[in-house]
């Protein structure tokens, strides 16, 4: 399945640092719309919710995809190396 999506770049202002953070390429947070919810929904195996209640669905490849309710958060589990 594939779909397109608008991407928006943000400063990172009011994101955490550390080892896996969005400055680090292992979090990008996504603008929600009914396409990439249903694929994320119907994709991935529903786990968990977070520790503050949100939903989080997880792929074969490990990446985590958490509704934070605005937008979609994705926690790449594995960065591609250049």
């Amino acid at each position: 399945m594939s779909f397109n999506a608008d991407l928006e770049l943000h400063s990172l202002t009011g994101h955490a640092s550390g080892t896996y953070s969005h400055a680090n390429g292992y979090k990008v947070d996504l603008a929600k719309n009914s396409v990439l919810n249903s694929y994320v929904q119907n994709s991935f195996t529903k786990i968990a919710n977070r520790s503050d209640g949100y939903p989080q669905w997880q792929s074969a490849a490990g990446n985590i995809y958490c509704d934070e309710g605005n937008h979609v958060r994705s926690f790449i589990h594995k960065r591609a190396r250049h």
